[in-house]
């Protein structure tokens, strides 16, 4: 298990880590390859392209100023509780559903980020 799994609440243990990027309806977002399901979790200690998206969307849809650099670290953490905050969502600082479905995300076209942000 990634570091800083002690982040995990015993809820998020319920869905896989999400290890990769999927694209749905033109937005790319965290997705568990194994299980084949966008219904995911992120915390700190995870790190990689499922994080990176989850940054970006932060920072161009969501209004945080992260560094883009794959590393789920104490920033994301508290850019994420923040977010959740800010939506009465439980403020744990983990992605997962409730977050995903919160968040505004990117939105892709022809592999090239639009300046415009979409539900999941």
């Amino acid at each position: 298990m990634a570091a800083g799994a002690a982040f995990a609440s015993s809820a998020s243990a319920a869905y896989p880590t999400c290890n990769t990027v999927g694209i749905r309806n033109g937005i790319a977002i965290p997705y568990a390859s194994a299980a084949g399901t966008y219904t995911c979790n992120l915390w700190q200690g995870h790190s990689g392209g499922a994080v990176s998206v989850l940054q970006e969307t932060l920072n161009e849809c969501n209004g945080a100023s992260l560094a883009v650099d794959g590393a789920f670290g104490p920033a994301t953490r508290s850019a994420l509780v923040k977010f959740q905050q800010g939506r009465g969502l439980v403020a744990d600082g983990i992605y997962g559903p409730a977050t995903r479905n919160a968040l505004k995300w990117v939105f892709w076209s022809n592999g090239i980020p639009r300046p415009s942000c979409h539900s999941y």
